[in-house]
């Protein structure tokens, strides 16, 4: 039996698929995205729009960590 999932929950799944799978790039983007809202006062409002972008970058592996924790 094959299981078909919604067009929404499939795009999740690759995205997350994608970031997990390219932990090298975007963790250390997550992490610099994270100290220039952080430390970057001139940025003002961009600010806010860095420290979502890391947000992004970093949840798929804070969830990685979750299933797996659960798996166990």
């Amino acid at each position: 039996m094959r299981l078909e999932l919604p067009l929404w929950a499939r795009l999740i799944l690759s995205y997350v698929m994608f970031v997990v799978w390219h932990w090298y790039w975007t963790a250390p983007a997550a992490i610099g995205l994270a100290a220039a809202g952080w430390y970057a006062r001139r940025l003002q409002r961009l600010r806010w729009l860095a420290f979502a972008a890391s947000a992004l970058l970093a949840l798929p592996f804070v969830i990685a960590v979750v299933v797996t924790v659960i798996q166990r």
